[in-house]
């Protein structure tokens, strides 16, 4: 049971959009399980985020959800700026936007924000006018794309990462709670002496998700017996995401033993690149599928595989080792310390160093050997599961959040007693 938040609620966030089409207002579908959520324990909920207006929707029609369809969704008050094209239209947009985001804040108890988000994070906006409004801040840092570890990056590209790392510390430490998704990410941020901030991973998963522990045991019976290990890649087609590389890292490997296969779904950039890899080298046993719309089709195909490979270069805590993880199925990840806080090596699966082709070539031989102990991985991986779950994240969060505002409002009030006191 999630406790109830009463105080006026503020989520800003430039990473959602609200899409308008033919007078009809959508929701990416996980976003709108993450609002209704939020909408069945905030009553007074405001969301303050980008809208844009796509020509049609047809592709995406599975991967959306009407928000006049939903009364939870239809609760929430919904204040929309369009979402810029790039950083100048967003410069130009800059009084707009902040305008906008400043008569929001007017009256809001609790103001949730973000250093994530393009072209320019919220948290950028929110922290003069927590200054001269005085509300109570939540920052919240699920990722930081701007420390990429694989992009090569100009000069100029060097400069912006400088100042964005400089902003963004200053905004998470000006926020009265700050939360992050693994430890790496508080350490950074904060100075040693200060010891507000609280982690807590991201997960998409619900318990309905998590498969029992005799499917689970059958399911590591049925993965030991295939003569070959079956890998999936499943996320963006990009650098930072490490497809290149992974591809890369296959190209140069060794004989490791039983031949490999890969699967990779997703969209992005690289493409076209996978592609021309299975073109080129039709024995590196790569297959190319597409998309795949996230729900228990997705829960299904991961179900088939041997183990999920995640070659992340960046610190970002990914969602997708939770979704493996309800599903049974091991992890062959890069050891990024977005990944090192939750997979455990040898017991949720493999970890190798990032960007390393020998040491991912070793976890795959390693996964191998521990083939006999597959079993004891899906259960391990199962048991993390459900204590990962997305309404034990929102149930964490509203538990922290309550007691720090809590002991905020009772600082104000003694302070406001102080004063009058004074003014006697």
């Amino acid at each position: 049971m999630i406790p109830r938040i009463h105080a006026p609620y503020l989520l800003a966030l430039f990473g959602v959009s609200v899409y308008e089409v033919n007078g009809g207002r959508y929701l990416d579908r996980l976003w709108a399980q993450d609002l209704k959520l939020h909408a069945e324990y905030i009553p007074d909920l405001t969301l303050f985020c980008y809208s844009e207006r796509p020509a049609e929707i047809t592709a995406r029609k599975d991967d959306l959800v009407r928000i006049d369809d939903c009364p939870l969704l239809s609760k929430i008050i919904y204040v929309c700026v369009p979402k810029p094209r790039n950083l100048a239209h967003a410069l130009w947009m800059l009084p707009r936007t902040t305008k906008t985001l400043w008569n929001c804040t007017k009256g809001a108890g609790i103001v949730h924000g973000a250093v994530a988000g393009w072209p320019i994070p919220v948290a950028w906006f929110l922290l003069p006018m927590q200054i001269a409004r005085g509300f109570f801040s939540l920052i919240l840092v699920e990722s930081a794309p701007w420390r990429s570890l694989g992009a090569k990056r100009s000069i100029p590209r060097r400069f912006w990462r400088a100042i964005t790392e400089k902003l963004n510390v200053l905004c998470v430490r000006a926020a009265h709670l700050p939360i992050f998704t693994h430890e790496g990410y508080r350490r950074s941020m904060l100075s040693k002496e200060d010891h507000r901030g609280i982690v807590i991973p991201a997960a998409w998963i619900n318990e309905k998700d998590i498969l029992d522990d005799g499917s689970v045991d059958k399911l590591a019976q049925e993965r030991m017996r295939r003569p070959n290990l079956r890998l999936v890649y499943a996320g963006r087609l990009t650098t930072e995401k490490g497809i290149d590389w992974l591809v890369q890292a296959l190209k140069n490997q060794r004989h490791i033993g039983q031949p490999v296969d890969l699967d990779v779904f997703g969209a992005g950039p690289l493409e076209e690149s996978v592609r021309a890899a299975m073109v080129e080298r039709p024995d590196l046993r790569i297959r190319f599928l597409g998309t795949l719309a996230y729900g228990e089709d997705f829960f299904a195909v991961l179900r088939g595989y041997d183990a999920l490979v995640l070659p992340t270069l960046t610190d970002e805590q990914p969602r997708i080792l939770f979704d493996a993880y309800s599903q049974g199925l091991p992890v062959i990840a890069s050891a990024t310390e977005g990944v090192a806080d939750f997979l455990v090596d040898e017991r949720h699966g493999i970890r190798f160093k990032v960007g390393d082709q020998a040491d991912f070539t070793m976890a795959l031989d390693r996964f191998q050997r521990l083939r006999p102990s597959w079993g004891e991985l899906a259960r391990n991986c199962v048991d993390s599961a459900k204590r990962m779950t997305h309404q034990e994240m929102h149930r964490l969060r509203v538990e922290v959040l309550n007691k720090s505002f809590s002991q905020h409002t009772s600082r104000n009030r003694s302070v406001q007693a102080d004063a009058g006191s004074d003014s006697l």
